[in-house]
């Protein structure tokens, strides 16, 4: 479990520091109006949006390396949660990151979007988002199983809705002449930031549940029993 979350807080880590050094070598980007998908698009046009950035490739191996990394440290949680099914994580884990494969390797700039090539980078961001939601509200439902306790849970299952409901939001409102609550690049890191945030936060919560474990094991051999690293009965030495 130690390593699936160094895993998952690097995932997370790594992503936010890549994104912002991207954006700092995008004139003129605006996380509010520009889409986080125009900072791996690689050349400059000065259509629509405008596109500008220096970090392209940064920006793009970021979302390859996003979706490995969490897919790996959804494989390593399965690896150290024994009787854990595997479906319900593995599946929306694996899913978002082919969803993230594509965003990385499939452009969505003017070019793109004038031959129809950027379909595939559309699906792919779609898959993620919604996978990533739906992981942290899987992982809400599981958590007992790898320590994560009732405050795990709510802060999750919360995470997995705010992120859904902000894609229905983001789909409707830029859709929509006939409102416009907020700029949609606002509504799309709604969507996203809500799959970093939970692979920090259970990141952190298996490091802490390794840690109370390991110290539970030290107290119980000191004691005269041992406990089970796995949540199992303690026993005599």
């Amino acid at each position: 479990m130690r390593w699936a979350g160094v895993v998952l807080v690097v995932a997370a880590v790594g992503y936010v520091l890549c994104e912002a050094l991207a954006a700092s070598q995008f004139p003129g980007y605006s996380y509010a109006h520009h889409y986080i998908s125009d900072l791996g698009v690689p050349y400059e046009s000065e259509e629509g949006r405008g596109f500008r950035s220096r970090a392209a490739l940064l920006m793009n191996l970021a979302f390859v390396g996003q979706g490995v990394l969490l897919l790996l440290g959804v494989v390593l949680v399965l690896r150290g949660a024994r009787n854990t099914p595997r479906a319900p994580l593995l599946g929306p884990g694996a899913l978002y990151a082919v969803g993230m494969l594509l965003v990385g390797t499939v452009h969505a700039g003017p070019r793109e979007a004038a031959d129809g090539t950027s379909l595939p980078h559309a699906v792919g961001a779609g898959a993620a988002i919604v996978c990533g939601n739906v992981l942290a509200l899987v992982a809400a439902r599981m958590s007992e199983r790898f320590g994560g306790g009732r405050r795990y849970r709510c802060a999750s299952a919360a995470l997995g809705v705010l992120g859904l409901l902000s894609l229905v939001m983001f789909v409707a409102d830029s859709g929509s002449s006939a409102f416009h609550l907020l700029p949609d690049g606002v509504w799309e890191r709604l969507a996203v930031y809500p799959i970093t945030a939970w692979e920090l936060l259970t990141g952190c919560t298996l490091l802490l549940t390794v840690r109370r474990r390991r110290a539970g094991v030290r107290g119980g051999v000191r004691g005269g029993a041992y406990a089970d690293p796995a949540g199992g009965r303690d026993g005599p030495v």
